[in-house]
């Protein structure tokens, strides 16, 4: 457990960081260019992560899964993963270019060129991350992330303020994806990663675990990015630039859930098939450290939803406050990866089938919504979608290991995590009676409501989240101090 956890606080700490730096990208642009271009920034993003996904197919992730199961195979994995970017790379461009008149026509600016570029270069080589987590090396995805992060982040905030110009951005955003290939490819050849025939028999294996969970997480990432398409299509740019900003928090809400995972994962892929439930309990455990994390920033951001977007985004996008607090419903429901229980059986048929009837319906409520409501139908639709399927999911986890609802989660745990937090909420409001500055109030509130939060926690001493904040007291020498008040 303590080397699990050791893992998971690199790995939290390494996307935290990396999501702090990439952060300061849109809180920098919104400043320098206008909403218009900045929606046309976004735009380009949102095609080139709808179009990505579907050349991605997941391929990297089935590493975490099969050298997890079999090292002595690692380098005809690694190269049939290689292989198989490769081929979907080139069926997607050619996809992209039979879509071309399409693509177009839905834009408001012409970045087809530089949307086929970014495409090659960004899902090719790309399984770094994966193999090093498949080989519990976090603290390499801690420094491989953060540094190209932070490079990108400065030149792409100051080839905008030299140029005031989105394809020159875009040019220095592709530049940089280009040196991320350059390097995938030189430490694959350094540690003799890539064999240059193929195993067929790996190769089967892969596919058959490969098809199931690429079309499921096809599905997903679709469903997260239409709601921007419809947006960006029937209301343009601007209103797409409101639309990321409300949405901005996303990331943050999948760095915890998926540096957990990541982690669990293999270990989970180990032992599934001699102790299915010791294995499902440290999923189990996952949901409540991932809960418990991210309670306080729920309520937290509910609360000062206003601020946050005036302060860090400007006045300019206080259209999007609405949206970002029913984007917040989003938060809970993601403390639940349902997904991880069913890929570790290998069970993806029931992702598949589970996504496939997520997109139909999620499209008819889309629709229906938007016709009705406007702008923030479609986040109203995405997070009940979310809702049904979670219970949906919830369902086949039961089915295929066997067990009961209650066991299905630490239910006491998570309602005692949900009421803490809620129970520390008035602190908040006291602070609203006094005459301070908003920010200042935000911020002392916000950590005298953290700290009465973390009081509140540790009296119940719940082994999953005793673990983490013993492991954080000692990286700042306070062990001993916790042990005791513990």
């Amino acid at each position: 457990m303590s080397s699990r956890t050791n893992r998971v606080t690199i790995l939290a700490i390494s996307k935290l960081l990396n999501f702090a730096v990439q952060f300061l990208t849109p809180i920098f642009l919104v400043r320098i260019i206008d909403r218009e271009l900045y929606g046309q920034y976004k735009e380009f993003f949102v095609y080139a992560s709808l179009l990505g996904t579907f050349i991605a197919f997941s391929i990297k992730y089935n590493l975490l899964y099969f050298i997890s199961k079999n090292p002595n195979g690692i380098k005809y994995y690694v190269s049939n993963t290689i292989f198989l970017e490769l081929v979907t790379c080139l069926i997607g461009i050619i996809a992209v270019f039979v879509f071309k008149s399409t693509i177009i026509n839905a834009s408001s600016f012409n970045f087809f060129f530089l949307l086929l570029v970014y495409l090659i270069f960004t899902k090719n080589f790309d399984f770094l991350e994966a193999f090093w987590l498949s080989q519990k090396k976090s603290s390499y995805v801690f420094y491989y992330s953060l540094i190209f992060a932070v490079l990108r982040v400065i030149f792409v905030v100051l080839t905008a303020y030299l140029t005031k110009d989105v394809i020159s951005i875009l040019y220095t955003v592709i530049l940089f994806e280009f040196l991320r290939l350059l390097f995938s490819i030189s430490y694959t050849i350094y540690k003799k990663l890539l064999v240059l025939k193929l195993d067929y028999k790996f190769l089967k294996e892969q596919l058959v675990y490969i098809v199931p969970l690429g079309l499921a997480g096809l599905l997903v990432d679709f469903n997260s990015d239409v709601s921007k398409i419809v947006i960006s299509t029937n209301l343009g740019p601007s209103a797409l630039a409101l639309y990321a900003i409300g949405s901005q928090r996303v990331p943050l809400i999948s760095i915890i859930q998926t540096s957990i995972a990541d982690v669990i994962f293999p270990d989970m892929a180990e032992k599934v098939k001699d102790e299915p439930l010791h294995a499902l309990s440290l999923w189990k455990r996952a949901n409540i450290l991932y809960l418990f994390l991210l309670v306080p920033l729920f309520y937290l951001q509910l609360y000062y939803a206003e601020l946050i977007i005036k302060v860090l985004f400007t006045k300019d996008y206080l259209g999007s406050v609405s949206l970002f607090q029913i984007y917040l419903g989003f938060f809970l429901l993601q403390c639940f990866e349902m997904g991880i229980p069913i890929r570790v059986k290998n069970k993806n048929r029931h992702l598949l089938v589970g996504h496939i009837l997520y997109t139909i319906i999620h499209m008819g409520v889309l629709y229906l919504l938007y016709y009705f409501i406007g702008f923030l139908g479609p986040a109203i639709a995405f997070v009940f979608m979310e809702t049904l399927f979670v219970i949906y999911f919830g369902y086949i986890i039961l089915k295929i290991y066997n067990i009961n609802l209650k066991e299905l989660f630490y239910w006491r745990k998570i309602f005692t995590i949900i009421l803490a937090g809620l129970v520390c909420v008035p602190i908040l409001f006291a602070g609203s009676l006094l005459n301070l500055n908003d920010v200042v109030t935000a911020l002392l509130f916000g950590t005298v409501y953290i700290i009465l939060y973390l009081i509140i926690i540790s009296r119940f001493h719940f082994e999953e989240t005793d673990m983490f904040l013993f492991k954080i007291s000692r990286k700042f020498g306070l062990e001993h101090r916790w042990k005791k008040s513990a």
